[in-house]
């Protein structure tokens, strides 16, 4: 969330249904206010659970320094939602610094999200009534960017290995610190890792070459007619192909694999 408020109750309503659990994350700056914000899910959608975090000391975006420790802070929180990665959070993407957005969908492809979307609403509606009213008149639209699997390699992040601290109360909301950038030294690690495997390995599937090595030792190994056997019988007879042999997609292989049919093999 930046200085507009309106953006968190208009992102609510991307489900008919609305949300058991809304988080906001934005800045400590004067012009951020979230007095109405928790004033109007108080009046209008009581059961649900608002949490606002601002980041303790983070009222302007100035440097590559500013953005690193918002960043930091942003995926020790987006860990904290989505509670190490048990749960797929839908994530909008609107309001703030157009870097702190950038940051966010960043999280989501890393971590993973049920649906990244992005929300406008006609004629800004700037108070309570004002957004309701343009829910009733379908003038809130919506821009679906997809879902987002996530790095598995980043699943068994913990927030007890990198949790983000409350260091106080403003408001209705928590200030927030991180403690260092462990954890975008550790995202930073996996994503050169992946784009090692991905230079280094020779592999059908580009995205294979992201999967932790032990994954890649397994999918080497010949077939283990005791252990592979029940997932094989699992596998639908489409997929069987595919994965039976399926690696003869392209290449030296694809061209053994035609001649062999041409030839009756």
């Amino acid at each position: 969330m930046g200085s507009s408020w309106a953006v968190v109750p208009e992102a609510f309503f991307r489900r008919p249904e609305g949300y058991d659990r809304v988080s906001v994350i934005t800045t400590e700056g004067d012009a951020v206010k979230v007095e109405p914000l928790t004033a109007f899910f108080s009046e209008h959608f009581p059961g649900v659970a608002l949490d606002i975090a601002r980041l303790a000391g983070f009222t302007d975006l100035r440097d590559s320094a500013d953005h690193a420790r918002f960043e930091e802070a942003l995926y020790r929180w987006y860990l904290e939602q989505a509670d190490s990665g048990k749960t797929k959070p839908d994530v909008c993407l609107a309001g703030g610094f157009k870097t702190m957005s950038s940051a966010m969908q960043q999280a989501a492809r890393l971590f993973g999200a049920a649906r990244v979307f992005h929300v406008q609403a006609d004629g800004n509606p700037a108070d309570a009534e004002a957004i309701l009213e343009a829910r009733r008149e379908g003038k809130i639209r919506f821009i679906d960017l997809g879902d987002e699997e996530g790095w598995p390699q980043l699943r068994g992040l913990l927030t007890e290995d990198y949790p983000l601290r409350t260091v106080g109360r403003k408001g209705a909301a928590r200030l927030v610190a991180p403690e260092g950038e462990g954890l975008r030294a550790e995202v930073d690690r996996v994503i050169e890792t992946g784009r090692a495997g991905s230079a280094t390995r020779d592999v059908p599937f580009p995205g294979l070459a992201r999967l932790p090595s032990p994954w890649h030792a397994w999918l080497d190994e010949p077939l283990d007619p005791a252990r592979d056997r029940a997932w094989l019988r699992a596998l639908p007879m489409a997929e069987l192909h595919c994965h039976l042999g399926g690696v003869a997609t392209h290449g030296p292989a694809l061209e053994r694999v035609s001649a062999a049919a041409e030839e009756g093999g």
